[in-house]
């Protein structure tokens, strides 16, 4: 079950919880668990975008910098094949 599922299930309890109206010392206790649950989950909701966004950004700068050396130095692949060869290496899932 994903994030975004365990969070639609918390809303739709702490929903049920203010629709009963029906609030003991034990239940306000679980409400105030339930509450801190649902804010960390969006807090790892948001952690995960973020992370999602750093990754596209490190992906996008890389290959701005592919095409930089393709353009002004088209001869680095042939000093670089070694790395190059890593670099396939490392991005190959397969593995």
């Amino acid at each position: 079950m994903g994030n975004e599922e365990h969070l639609y299930r918390l809303e739709a309890l702490e929903k049920q919880f203010y629709d009963t109206g029906y609030l003991t010392s034990s239940s306000a206790d679980d409400l105030a668990a339930l509450k801190w649950t649902m804010n960390e989950a969006r807090k790892v909701k948001k952690l995960e975008s973020a992370r999602k966004e750093i990754t596209e950004i490190w992906i996008r700068t890389l290959i701005s910098h592919i095409k930089l050396m393709n353009e002004h130095h088209p001869e680095w692949k042939l000093f670089a094949e070694k790395e190059i060869k890593q670099l396939i290496s490392l991005i190959d899932t397969k593995k």
